[in-house]
This record gives structure tokens, sequence and C-alpha cells, in this order.
């Protein structure tokens, strides 16, 4: 059962993480591309997060409660720090869609992406992205020791 919650906590934080950085570069990437057409890249950025929003609360809620039963099932100090980084990064993941996200898209289909609260809005969201990104790298450092299991019987260590 361990290898298993194991498999499934590396999985779902590497596509978490992975998607992450994947949104990072896809946006900047039509940011270059439509540097002309704001609106074109207006429409296709909210599409992106929008739909990465929607992933990310699914990934996010499997590597959450796999990392917890993992945790449940074989408890150390290291597998509850990994659960709290990643608790921590769902804070921004559920944040973004049910707070933010809808206010930057209600202004944009009014055509007031030049509105000071636009703004603002695109930079509390980005800093909510950016941190989540760093909480997810630290997260994976600790994924290692997360997923290393003790054999019960002779205190040896497996990898």
């Amino acid at each position: 059962m361990r290898y298993f919650l194991s498999t499934l906590v590396c999985v779902a934080w590497a596509l978490w993480f992975g998607g992450l950085i994947t949104l990072f570069l896809v946006v900047t990437q039509l940011s270059k591309i439509f540097v002309d057409r704001r609106d074109i890249f207006g429409q296709a950025g909210s599409g992106v997060f929008i739909m990465f929003e929607r992933y990310q609360l699914i990934v996010g809620a499997l590597a959450l409660i796999s990392a917890f039963a993992l945790r449940l099932a074989s408890p150390s100090v290291i597998r509850t720090a990994f659960f709290a980084l990643l608790f921590l990064a769902a804070m921004g993941a559920v944040a973004s869609p049910l707070w933010i996200t809808p206010k930057i898209e209600a202004l944009r289909l009014a055509g007031e992406t030049a509105n000071p609260l636009f703004k603002k809005l695109h930079g509390v969201s980005m800093m909510v992205y950016s941190a989540d990104a760093f909480i997810l790298f630290i997260a994976g450092t600790l994924l290692p020791a997360t997923i290393q299991t003790e054999d019960d019987s002779t205190g040896t260590v497996h990898e």
C-alpha cells in the first residue's frame, strides 16, 4: 500500500508542479507571439488559465489525498511537512478560481484591462502562482525522503 501511495504522491506532485511550470512557459510565449494583439492574448491567456485552474484542482486534490493517506499509513515528520506544503499550495489553487480569476475575467470581458484594479488583481494572481510554484518546488525537495520507507523488522531504510 505504501508503494502505491508513494507512486501516486510522486505522479500527482509532478503533474501539479510540471503543469504550473508549463503554464508559465505557455503564457510567456503567448505574450511574445501576440505582443501587438493584446485582445487575442487576453482571450488565449484567459482560456489557458481557466483550464489550468480546473486541472490544478484535480491534481492538487489527488496530491493532497495521497500525501495524507501516505502520512496516515506511515507517519513521519517529513511526510507531515510534505503534506503541509501541499496544503499551503492548495490554498493558492483554491483562491485563484474562487476570488481572483472571476474578477480579472469580468474586467477583461468589460474591456477594462487598463483599469488599476485589473492590474492589481493581475499582480496578486502572479504572486499566488509564483508562491505556489515555489512551495511546490520546496515540497519536491522533500519528495525523496517522503516516499522513502523503513523496514519495520530491521530498521533498514529502503529507497
